[in-house]
């Protein structure tokens, strides 16, 4: 099985130290998918709250280019223009 668990986040703030501590504790790679910049979102956050607890957490971020921020289009077609369909992720797993 690839997850066990899926979590959605739509307030970075809402991130309790409850939760990292139980994540942390199953000591395997959180992945992290992110629809905007890598910068100042929920992988920046867990690392961040990890750091300042010293927790040991594995995070695996994949998110937007910051040179293609700029594209307009639907979802799906910025998903694909980001490299962040469903192929793409696939095959981020399936070469590391």
């Amino acid at each position: 099985m690839l997850f066990r668990s899926i979590y959605s986040v739509p307030f970075i703030s809402q991130i309790g130290m409850e939760d990292l501590t139980i994540l942390a504790d199953k000591k395997r790679p959180i992945v992290v998918l992110e629809e905007h910049s890598l910068r100042g979102g929920l992988a920046s956050a867990l690392l961040e709250k990890a750091a300042l607890s010293s927790l040991d957490l594995k995070i695996a971020p994949l998110s937007s280019k910051q040179s293609k921020l700029a594209e307009i289009g639907d979802q799906n077609f910025l998903r694909e223009a980001n490299g962040l369909g469903v192929q793409d992720i696939v095959n981020h797993f399936v070469s590391s």
